[in-house]
This record gives structure tokens, sequence and C-alpha cells, in this order.
């Protein structure tokens, strides 16, 4: 284990990947579906620019939403959950993305 992976292992108390866990399997299948449809998307649109990368990054996020709202109820209440719990999961998804390439989780705040 490097350094790097430690200081994320710390902060988030993550185990390694453990194919024989669900949960695991089940993330690692949404992020590999999550990267083929953002290929599929620069196949199929004029990316020319950071903008255009932010646009279609956006357009995905939207589906997500949309989808984890067609999962619960349409009230306040749930999709103010779904907010929340996005706005939980940046931080540790741009921190493992990181760890990925051996870098440390970002300073906090």
């Amino acid at each position: 284990m490097t350094a790097n992976s430690s200081a994320f292992q710390r902060r988030y108390d993550a185990s390694p990947f453990d194919p024989t866990d669900k949960r695991d399997v089940n993330s690692e299948a949404a992020r590999k579906i999550m990267l083929t449809s953002f290929i599929a998307a620069m196949e199929t649109t004029r990316a020319e620019s950071g903008e255009d990368l932010q646009d279609i990054a956006g357009g995905l996020l939207v589906g997500l939403v949309q989808i984890m709202m067609g999962l619960g109820p349409v009230d306040d209440v749930t999709h103010g959950h779904i907010r929340a719990g996005l706005l939980e999961l940046i931080p540790w998804a741009v921190d493992m993305s990181r760890q990925q390439h051996g870098l440390p989780p970002l300073a906090i705040g």
C-alpha cells in the first residue's frame, strides 16, 4: 500500500476492491457503464472544448439524477435526500479517482 492509498483509506475507511462483495461489484459495473456512456456521448457529439465536455458531463449527471428520482416518491424530501447524497459522494468520487492515479486526497475545505 502506498502512502497515498493509505491516506485515502484513513480518510474514507476504505477497503480494497473485493470481487466477492456485491456492493463493490455493483459499483464497478455502474462505473464502467458511466464511462461507456461518456464515450458514446463523445462519439455522437462535437466536443471541441472543455465547455463542450462540461455540457456532456452535465447531461450525464442530469440523467443519473432522473434515474434516481424515478426510483422513489416525487416529493421535496426525497429529492433533497438525492441532492444531499450526491453532494456527499462528490469529494469521495474525486479522491477515489485521484487515488487510482497514485495521488493523495485533496485537502478538505
